[in-house]
């Protein structure tokens, strides 16, 4: 009975030690999804001010073309 109680402490002492280190991860993942999610802001803003200049550019032309 002994030797199963031994048993049953490491495995839970393991079990622990692996949740913190699943807990860890996890945080780090999670840290690197918000850096990742601010630089597709940043990007989609870029796309934004991209696509505002390509329409200026096409307006453009087409009033030259008009004239």
């Amino acid at each position: 009975m002994e030797s199963k109680n031994k048993i049953h402490h490491l495995r839970s002492k393991e079990r622990k030690k692996l949740v913190r280190k699943l807990e860890k991860e996890k945080e780090n993942l999670q840290i690197k999804l918000n850096q990742l999610e601010q630089e597709a802001e940043k990007l989609n803003q870029v796309m934004k001010k991209i696509s505002a200049q390509e329409y200026t550019k096409w307006e453009e032309i087409a009033r030259e073309k008009e004239n």
